[in-house]
């Protein structure tokens, strides 16, 4: 996702966002940068190159794909499971969770989950599992992408 596009400036509005700042303004925002030391102009350098990057980057989102995300983030689907929730339907033995009754539910290998049942109990608690490490994961690149 652009950098407009984060900051609320959808594609159709970009060109109009590009009037509200003249080129002399960039220009002269740029000449400031200037004057900064060295390791600040470095950092708007990194940047201004990362926002050439992803402008670049084949993974674009389209506007409908930004207003979905934006909408599931503002209205959470109560269908999903919480990982506390995952912990009090089954119990664990190492890898393996079992029902209360003992049956096998699903096996955590870490990078796979694993099951032999088709219960709807377990599929929610396998996809909260999911959701889980891929929050992880998206937190763990935002800081990647937000370091020096």
């Amino acid at each position: 996702m652009s950098y407009l596009r984060r900051l609320g400036v959808h594609s159709k509005a970009r060109y109009a966002m590009l009037f509200v700042m003249t080129k002399e303004q960039i220009k002269a925002v740029f000449d400031r940068v200037l004057t900064w030391p060295p390791e600040r102009q470095a950092d708007v350098a990194q940047v201004v190159a990362l926002m050439e990057e992803q402008d670049k980057s084949p993974l674009q989102l389209s506007d409908e794909q930004v207003a979905e995300v934006e909408r599931r983030l503002a209205d959470p689907n109560p269908k999903f499971l919480s990982l506390e929730e995952v912990r009090q339907r089954f119990v664990q033995v190492g890898a393996k969770y079992f029902f209360p009754d003992g049956a096998r539910a699903f096996t955590d290998r870490g990078h796979r989950l694993t099951t032999p049942s088709e219960n709807t109990e377990v599929i929610k608690s396998l996809v909260a599992i999911a959701q889980v490490r891929w929050e992880s994961v998206r937190q763990i690149w935002k800081l990647m992408m937000l370091a020096p």
